[in-house]
């Protein structure tokens, strides 16, 4: 905003303020003498000083005839209505110069204050004729002749509150930004404290003409004929780090009125009236006379402890984010390498495919190579969505009594091939009895799985793993320990092990590392069993062991998890919508050779045409499909009741647990993840009625 230039007679004025000054002086030494002082001469000269003084304090002073609606201002007042300098303003004409959205208010709260007689005390926003917008406010006070009726004046000062609203609109952007802010912030616009002091001095001896209602507040009460010196033993002020008392030499008021200096924005930390510190932002001016000499000085503080606190959250907010950002960009880095690890196999048995004979040994190792890579990218893909789901709490438990033993020898005979190519010992104690657990079977054989994969990975030729299971009847908890004698973990592995992406340093073996989920998942499912996992190790090379505790089953009766087979599908009528010709052409291929009879379409509105001219028995919908997505064609196909009997199964990426109930919302039977795997699909064709 533009800064208020003086107006052109204010020499003259100043010059007028120096001799009425020396008048000033005259009087006093007069009254020393004994001399009588006329009084309203010396109530002029008083309230001419007092005038100086809120000149010091950048404050205007006005004075309204209320019979004449004629309004006179001081230099300052002047300035900061924006007024010309020839001629009185018209209370209207001020009042015209007021924002249009406080025009009104101000009125209101004007006419209120005449009618109560009550002093006024309001803000307002001043439209310069340069365009700028300025924030004032005024403190003001009727003086009314009860007599004569709407007679009398009001009279008040008037100061610039700009910088004070500004700074409060940025600290309420910086609060919305946070997502926490608004409410502290309108805690911390009603809290903050505003304190002026005004102050005479002749020698060695201060006396305080005025204290703001805050700084009072602050201070414990006004204060009065004190000494620089007892100023500095009364109010005891520190340096900012708020542990070094500030020498009394440079108090901001002192340094006004011993040196004569203006200070601006000296932050220090004060001691309130009861003993609190108070964070203050302090500005103080000397007040001279017409020589030039100091004879007081004006101070203005206002409490920045909320701004300083909220400086130090954003900070640490910027730390953390600094940090997530950090972590994310390793994260990225470590996917990117975990992703080309089983592409670049992939993309060189392609090319072997394509070169040797079709029957013959290089061709049956390059599709082996191909099948576990891939089956290692729909690992990585399904921890990536596992982590997301525990995250948002978006997983579903299917809880039903389990058996532990036999679930954990399962899981073992499961990975058992894995410890025999690394030439890693595995062994299994397992509890004397059953050990009944209320768990999701398939939730928690990745848990077991996940740990023998982490022991099976880190654990080197010749080394051992041992898996035990016990139960602890005085805590009623089941026990799963994993040791292993691999290539442990330091303290500082540890009091991270279980963080998403976490993973032990590269120098070990990096080569074997992955996304870091899998310890992550573990404690996620752990935990939504309503159970506890640690991790211990005694340090580099000296092996690891992870313990896991869920809370026993009160019943005996578990029922075994038996392994479900599906009937061979038979002949089906298949439709593939998918707008990715590799992926729906090498679908349809395996389709067709278990002998179904298939039809493809690479968008929703082309399906839509084959439904009705293939007739499928089940329909294969991809949902990101363009022009017509598959939730669109999925609610076309129900709305037609000649395919009321088609089987709808969405097939998609989008793989959460409000994907799947939209899905189901649209009218598919059943949602199938991007990849699928053949085994689920085929069984899942099994169940379908054929045509």
């Amino acid at each position: 905003m533009a800064k208020t230039k003086p107006n052109s007679g204010s020499l003259a004025e100043n010059e007028g303020l120096r001799l009425r000054i020396e008048q000033l002086e005259k009087a006093l030494k007069e009254a020393q003498a004994g001399t009588r002082v006329d009084a309203p001469e010396a109530s002029r000269l008083s309230e001419e000083r007092l005038r100086l003084a809120l000149e010091g304090a950048q404050q205007g002073l006005w004075d309204w005839d209320i019979a004449t609606g004629a309004m006179v201002c001081d230099e300052r007042g002047r300035a900061l209505f924006d007024l010309s300098a020839g001629g009185n303003p018209s209370f209207l004409s001020v009042l015209g110069a007021v924002h249009p959205g406080d025009r009104q208010r101000l009125a209101d709260a004007t006419g209120a204050s005449l009618q109560s007689g009550a002093p006024l005390r309001i803000e307002f926003r001043i439209v310069r004729q340069d365009g700028t917008v300025r924030w004032l406010q005024s403190r003001s006070q009727a003086f009314l002749d009860q007599e004569h009726g709407a007679t009398g004046r009001m009279s008040g000062i008037v100061y610039d509150i700009t910088d004070r609203k500004l700074a409060q609109q940025a600290l309420e952007e910086a609060l919305a930004e946070a997502e926490e802010g608004r409410r502290t912030l309108e805690v911390l616009m009603e809290s903050v404290p505003e304190g002026i002091t005004i102050a005479d001095v002749e020698g060695e001896r201060l006396t305080v003409r005025m204290v703001s209602r805050h700084g009072q507040e602050m201070l414990g009460g006004p204060q009065s004929q004190l000494t620089l010196e007892q100023v500095s033993e009364r109010w005891k002020v520190f340096r900012p780090d708020g542990r070094t008392p500030l020498p009394p030499e440079e108090l901001p008021l002192r340094r006004a009125i011993q040196r004569g200096e203006p200070v601006r924005d000296a932050e220090v930390v004060q001691l309130d009236a009861r003993g609190e510190a108070l964070h203050l932002l302090c500005n103080a001016a000397p007040i001279r006379d017409g020589r030039d000499e100091v004879i007081g000085g004006v101070v203005a503080w206002s409490d920045i402890g909320e701004r300083k606190r909220m400086e130090d959250e954003l900070r640490t907010a910027n730390l953390k984010l600094a940090e997530a950002d950090r972590r994310k960009n390793e994260f990225l880095a470590q996917l990117s390498h975990e992703l080309r690890n089983p592409l670049a196999p992939i993309r060189s048995s392609l090319h072997v495919l394509h070169r040797a004979a079709p029957d013959g040994d290089q061709a049956r190792r390059a599709k082996e190579i191909i099948d576990r890579q891939v089956g290692q990218l729909v690992r990585l893909v399904d921890d990536l969505l596992d982590v997301t789901r525990i995250t948002r709490n978006k997983i579903q438990l299917q809880r039903q009594p389990l058996e532990l033993n036999e679930l954990v020898r399962r899981s073992l005979e499961d990975y058992r091939a894995e410890f025999d190519k690394g030439e890693v010992a595995l062994e299994l104690a397992a509890a004397p009895g059953p050990v009944l657990v209320d768990a999701d079977g398939n939730r928690l054989a990745q848990v077991v799985g996940n740990l023998l994969q982490n022991a099976a990975k880190f654990t080197g030729p010749g080394g051992k793993t041992f898996v035990r299971v016990v139960t602890e009847p005085a805590r009623q908890q089941a026990v799963v320990e994993v040791a292993d004698t691999g290539i442990g973990m330091d303290e500082r592995m540890l009091a991270r092990v279980f963080q998403p992406f976490a993973q032990a340093d590269s120098s070990l073996d990096r080569g074997k590392g992955g996304l870091g989920l899998g310890l992550a998942l573990v404690r996620g499912l752990v935990e939504l069993h309503g159970g506890e996992v640690s991790a211990h190790s005694d340090g580099l090379g000296k092996g690891s062991r992870v313990v896991v505790r869920l809370p026993l089953q009160a019943s005996a009766r578990a029922e075994p998890a038996a392994a479900h087979r599906a009937d061979p599908p038979g002949r089906r009528r298949i439709l593939i919508i998918e707008d990715n010709v590799d992926a729906a052409d090498s679908l349809g291929e395996v389709l067709q050779m278990d002998r179904h009879q298939v039809a493809i379409a690479h968008d929703g509105h082309d399906g839509l045409a084959k439904v009705k001219a293939f007739r499928p028995d089940v329909v294969l919908c991809d949902i990101g499909l363009p022009g017509m997505d598959g939730y669109a064609v999925a609610r076309a196909i129900r709305a037609d009741e000649a395919l009321k009997d088609v089987f709808l199964v969405a097939l998609s990426g989008y793989a959460m647990p409000e994907d799947l109930q939209r899905a189901a919302e649209a009218g598919f039977e059943r949602h199938l993840a991007k990849p699928p795997s053949l085994e689920k699909l085929a069984e899942l064709l099994s169940t379908v009625p054929r045509s």
